[in-house]
């Protein structure tokens, strides 16, 4: 783990590929040291049609989800990375988030555990 999603406005793309995003979201997140590497999963997923404050301004949001364990500190400051990380990207864009969310353990399941 983690999954993350990185939702943003079609326009972000213009400016980065979504390659580009994936790899510096995945070394922020990597030299957290709360995860290794090859469980690290990204994805980007862009939108023509969005609203934020009824206005179409870009924007940019991270929706990950982890598995328990970490502590709420960790998961703050691992938020605050990314984001910082895309501020330096994008620092024209005023609507850059992201929220961490964990996996109920007791309900997750993976091919790995057939």
């Amino acid at each position: 783990m983690p999954h993350i999603v990185l939702e943003c406005a079609e326009d972000i793309l213009a400016r980065y590929s979504g390659e580009e995003l994936v790899r510096q979201v995945h070394a922020t997140v990597l030299a957290s040291q709360l995860f290794n590497e090859q469980d690290i999963k990204i994805r980007v997923k862009s939108y023509n049609d969005y609203a934020v404050g009824g206005k179409h301004e870009a924007f940019i949001h991270l929706f990950a989800t982890i598995m328990p364990g970490r502590t709420v500190d960790q998961r703050a400051q691992l938020s605050k990375a990314v984001v910082v990380k895309l501020v330096e990207m994008f620092p024209d864009i005023k609507h850059i988030t992201m929220s961490i969310d964990e996996f109920e353990k007791e309900t997750f399941f993976n091919r790995r555990m057939i």
